[in-house]
């Protein structure tokens, strides 16, 4: 099986979607072309995003990018933990 290098993320909050294209470590210009045309193509005003990143592994990339995966785990992990905190007088501590 080929290693997968770069993942381009697109992303659309309207449509509740992640749209997730993989290139080897030997298809960088592809990749960047790739990234190059989406960008292009997103309608002004749009909430979507794109971005081109470079990681070892799809676990690596939704540990490094988990709001693109919609996975708020980490997120309410880190809320719990400031909440559990005990207070001081200036307040908790963030």
């Amino acid at each position: 099986m080929a290693k997968m290098k770069y993942y381009l993320m697109d992303l659309d909050p309207d449509q509740q979607s992640v749209r997730l294209t993989a290139f080897m470590a030997a298809q960088p210009k592809q990749a960047n072309d790739a990234y190059m045309e989406v960008e292009k193509n997103i309608p002004s005003g749009s909430n979507r995003q794109v971005v081109l990143v470079s990681v070892d592994s799809v676990q690596a990339l939704r540990q490094a990018y988990p709001n693109y995966f919609l996975d708020t785990t980490k997120f309410a992990s880190l809320v719990q933990e400031v909440i559990a905190q005990p207070e001081t007088d200036d307040g908790p501590s963030v």
